[in-house]
């Protein structure tokens, strides 16, 4: 009788400690495995926008038949577009204010300075009127541009076409047929606008703009986007 107790016992216990040994090993099935830690990732540095290209502004003369020297719709501008990139004047100083190009008479009254054609050479078939919108405080009377012909350069006293000037400080347009000037000339190739003759020391000439036209009547009618 003992024997068979000490046995229950002994079985008891066998049946305690197996019962725990799988419950422990369920605990360890069923822990998950932890997880790894994410290495962290360098954030990209924000790019920049790249800025919209503006579109050109169209020229509001397109459309006119013309060579058009608008110094003040342009401004500086126009040192780039029509001059090759510099104006070189004598006895002048130059500036360019909303009215257009300012000269100064120093050094001696002969101030002037080259008008270049974008072909090289004007052709006088295409363009035969000049005009010009300007004012001045010099007093003078004498308009005065140096002008060369056919392959000519300027050299000479010869060389000079005169035109009448209004002397008030008011503003004055003048127009010349600059076909009429030589007879027989083709083209011109070279123009020094002296603009006028011989103005006193520390006066000034101000150009709004100097145009080479096709005809008479759109000299005439010609006004500067500036003006408009």
């Amino acid at each position: 009788m003992k024997i068979i107790k000490v046995l229950a016992v002994i079985m008891a216990v066998l049946m305690v400690v197996s019962f725990a040994g799988c419950q422990q090993k369920d605990e360890e099935e069923n822990t998950p495995e932890p997880t790894a830690t994410p290495e962290p990732t360098d954030t990209p540095e924000p790019t920049d926008t790249p800025e919209p290209t503006p579109s050109p502004t169209p020229d509001p003369d397109a459309e006119v038949k013309a060579i058009l020297y608008r110094f003040a719709f342009e401004g500086e501008d126009i040192v780039d577009t029509m001059f090759e990139g510099f104006i070189r004047p004598t006895n002048a100083e130059l500036e360019f204010t909303e009215e257009g190009l300012v000269i100064t008479v120093i050094t001696k009254p002969d101030p002037y300075f080259y008008i270049p054609f974008p072909d090289g050479f004007l052709e006088l078939s295409e363009y035969p009127y000049l005009k010009m919108f300007f004012k001045h405080t010099t007093g003078v009377t004498r308009g005065q541009f140096y002008i060369a012909f056919d392959g000519e350069k300027i050299s000479g006293p010869d060389q000079h076409y005169d035109f009448q000037a209004d002397p008030s400080e008011e503003w004055q347009e003048v127009i010349i047929n600059l076909s009429e000037l030589k007879e027989g000339a083709e083209t011109i190739t070279a123009l020094r606008a002296d603009i006028l003759a011989s103005p006193p020391l520390d006066s000034t000439i101000t150009v709004d703009y100097i145009g080479f036209f096709a005809t008479l009547e759109e000299a005439e009618n010609y006004v500067p986007p500036n003006r408009r």
